[in-house]
């Protein structure tokens, strides 16, 4: 064996000499280092636990967010109730999920949560509440338009109907305060019709009118230009709570005309 051979050898024995030292020191460790972890992601979860608990007690949001639609036509005095759902859950998520476990975000919309008011429900997020809108919006997207989105890529015809969302800290009827995203046609909230043209016996159709009022004093129609949907963005005049978005539905289903 060649100088040069030998010493490549000595090499490569000399590394794998320090990487089976390397692995017997991981071996004494990983074990110590697994249970520390595993305390500290308990703690968490307690702590997380115990926060979500305290609020409850005092009467503050859940640490979960809902989604409801709301339909007018479902509201107004007069309307089939055995054919129409007036204020519609779509689904619920925690609020470390909707934010995508984005540990600022929560913090951003907890706070803002707290500020918020039964007069004023609509939070409050400043400049970064357009990265919540878009958690939000990727929430909608996922839930409620896969199928539209499947069809259109494939080359079917689709509906597009545009939809305002906004999110608040609501009371329920349990007189918990919860964060609810409330989402609406952009249509319909830019002609909310008066109060006494609906049916508020129940108390959940009072709460979602009332907040659609807050959202509706802090919203301003776009120009007849911006119409399209080319010419408008998810914030495009809109408080930091409100965001825009369009649902896609494959055509064949018709759920336009419902909703």
């Amino acid at each position: 064996m060649s100088s040069g051979s030998e010493d490549n050898w000595q090499r490569v024995v000399a590394l794998g000499r320090l990487a089976r030292n390397y692995l017997r020191r991981y071996r004494d460790v990983a074990p110590v280092a697994g249970l520390l972890y595993a305390l500290w992601q308990r703690r968490k979860w307690q702590h997380q636990a115990e926060l979500a608990a305290a609020a409850v007690r005092e009467g503050r949001f859940m640490e979960q967010c809902t989604f409801l639609l709301v339909n007018l036509d479902g509201l107004k005095k007069g309307a089939d109730f055995s054919s129409t759902i007036s204020v519609q859950t779509l689904f619920t998520r925690t609020l470390r999920s909707l934010m995508f476990d984005n540990e600022k975000m929560v913090e951003l919309v907890s706070q803002a949560a707290e500020k918020a008011s039964p007069s004023a429900p609509l939070l409050e997020l400043g400049g970064d509440g357009w990265l919540v809108m878009a958690n939000i919006n990727a929430h909608l997207m996922e839930a409620c338009c896969t199928y539209g989105h499947v069809a259109a890529a494939c080359g079917n015809s689709v509906n597009v109907v545009q939809f305002l969302y906004g999110l608040v800290n609501d009371r329920t009827t349990t007189n918990r305060q919860q964060l609810r995203v409330y989402v609406i046609r952009e249509k319909d909230m830019q002609n909310l019709p008066e109060r006494l043209e609906l049916d508020l016996r129940r108390s959940s159709f009072k709460s979602a009118f009332s907040v659609l009022q807050s959202m509706a004093a802090s919203y301003t129609a776009p120009p007849p230009g911006f119409r399209l949907r080319n010419a408008l963005s998810m914030t495009t005049g809109l408080p930091s709570a409100m965001g825009r978005t369009w649902m896609t539905f494959p055509a064949a289903l018709q759920i336009q005309s419902a909703l």
